[in-house]
């Protein structure tokens, strides 16, 4: 039998209440040390509320997977080019478990549309259910400048998984190549 902390008769009956900081230290003395700005203000609002937990930024170290309550099952990388749309579906361990891609149902322009995106996510759904993979959330990887490729593709994938974060890694130059020289007409 455990014996809660009120009920307990040889503690005082003031143990059980948490010591309340008096509101007068938690005033700044001017405005250079003001906890309203920067680290020291999260380091402020902790001091505060030790009760709730802190939930995390995008500045914090850790994942963002962290933060929405739990790990995810895998990561869909998409590479949406102007001719065709490809993705691939890798478990946590960077093995490919499934891939797809808009040739192979459709041939010339067609391949670029949302339309042949759409049909891509399909497929990758079908394949991950086919392989019997427990996938419930994932992250999203996307390379390219698809027009419209990448809502339509992710418009399909998150009535099937819940999606955890979505990363832009579309490369851009530093002003790289010399463009060619200009058109006479």
């Amino acid at each position: 039998m455990s014996i809660s902390p009120e009920t307990d008769p040889s503690k005082p009956a003031d143990s059980a209440q948490p010591e309340q900081a008096s509101s007068d230290a938690q005033k700044p003395a001017s405005r250079d040390a003001s906890p309203h700005h920067g680290k020291d203000a999260r380091d402020a609002r902790d001091a505060r509320s030790p009760s709730r937990p802190r939930s995390r930024s995008s500045r914090d170290s850790g994942s963002y997977r962290d933060s929405r309550g739990g790990p995810v099952d895998g990561t869909i990388h998409i590479a949406a080019t102007f001719n065709n749309t490809l993705s691939t579906f890798v478990d946590n361990q960077d093995n490919t478990q499934a891939w797809a891609n808009a040739g192979e149902e459709n041939r010339g322009a067609k391949r670029s549309t949302p339309y042949a995106a759409s049909g891509v996510a399909k497929r990758l759904v079908q394949r991950v259910k086919d392989k019997n993979l427990r996938i419930s959330r994932v992250n999203i990887v996307v390379k390219g400048a698809g027009r419209g490729s990448i809502d339509a593709f992710l418009k399909e994938i998150h009535r099937h998984f819940e999606i955890c974060s979505i990363e832009d890694r579309t490369p851009l130059p530093h002003n790289g190549c010399r463009p060619p020289k200009k058109r006479r007409v």
